[in-house]
């Protein structure tokens, strides 16, 4: 047993998770085991069966990376991620993710007219897209939809939130 888990705590522990018997790279493995069995939180299990959803990240602020990173793949996420909006329509379109979270205001190209460029290739253009922000400014929030945004979020905001919306447009079935 690892890390001196009793025995009645390893089973109370192993009830709120799902166990399988293959090993999975890239996932976020926890370090209990049971009968040579490495037991994976439900999140954990449904990847494994489903596969990851992919999420670009488009922040040049690197303690947002940071906590965007933190909360997206502690449920379950693939992340990819870029620091400004001409890195975002690289890696959109050589990589395919399910869905961005972009910040609009970035140096070197915008995260608004990141989002009219995605919008406007075939490749692109149907990724749901979440803008997020520091502007409160209604205008900021109207250009977004007009230019195509799925939603938008004022920062600071609820990891809950974004994760309610990140279910809402990528349903389970479609990773």
């Amino acid at each position: 047993m690892s890390k001196g888990l009793r025995e009645s705590s390893l089973i109370e522990r192993k009830m709120g998770f799902l166990t399988a018997e293959t090993a999975v790279t890239r996932m976020f493995v926890t370090d209990l085991h049971y009968d040579g069995l490495v037991i994976y939180s439900p999140v954990q299990a449904r990847l494994i069966t489903q596969g990851m959803a992919k999420i670009l990240i488009v922040d040049d602020e690197p303690i947002v990376h940071r906590l965007l990173q933190h909360h997206l793949e502690r449920a379950g996420y693939e992340l990819l991620a870029a620091t400004n909006g001409r890195e975002a329509i690289e890696l959109a379109a050589r990589e395919g993710p399910q869905l961005i979270v972009m910040d609009v205001m970035m140096a070197e190209m915008d995260g608004l007219t990141a989002l009219r460029c995605l919008k406007k290739d075939d490749d692109t253009k149907g990724i749901p897209v979440i803008m997020i922000t520091a502007n409160s400014h209604s205008v900021t929030r109207q250009e977004s939809e007009a230019a195509g945004a799925s939603f938008f979020l004022t920062k600071p905001f609820s990891p809950n939130q974004l994760l309610s919306e990140i279910r809402r447009l990528i349903p389970e079935k479609s990773v």
